[in-house]
């Protein structure tokens, strides 16, 4: 017997896309789709706090990053220094597929960025990886 029948939500409506999505059951047992969900946003004094309880400008960077332009993990990872374009208040970000784009980002995430450059002028050992790399740009 189908999971469908026993009372439990079942999966396999397929999308475009080729992701199923959950389906439920009414009370005349035909299957219906479920709305998607949309994701919860994060307070801002909760970011807040994240942001103060950071150790580095690097690590605040990245944040800012990621929060004000919504650039996924791999994305950051992939960011360099010449990326960021300080005075357009922007960065070029290279998506999946290799496909870049422009994103436009708050002047916080800029002035981390600047206070983090000068603090790897003033320590240059903030330039060596956890593995012993010397690492080449700041982001």
């Amino acid at each position: 017997m189908s999971p469908a029948f026993r009372g439990r939500p079942a999966t396999g409506a397929a999308t475009p896309a080729g992701v199923s999505r959950p389906l439920a059951i009414r009370d005349d047992r035909r299957l219906v789709r479920q709305g998607r969900r949309l994701p919860e946003s994060v307070e801002p004094s909760d970011v807040t706090a994240f942001l103060d309880d950071l150790e580095t400008h690097r690590d605040r960077a990245i944040t800012l990053a990621m929060v004000l332009g919504g650039l996924r993990a791999a994305e950051v990872r992939s960011l360099r220094l010449a990326d960021v374009d300080m005075g357009m208040r922007r960065l070029r970000v290279v998506e999946k597929g290799g496909r870049e784009r422009v994103v436009p980002v708050d002047q916080s995430f800029f002035d981390e960025c600047a206070c983090g450059v000068k603090e790897l002028d003033r320590r240059p050992d903030l330039a060596v990886s956890r593995r012993g790399d010397l690492c080449s740009d700041f982001l």
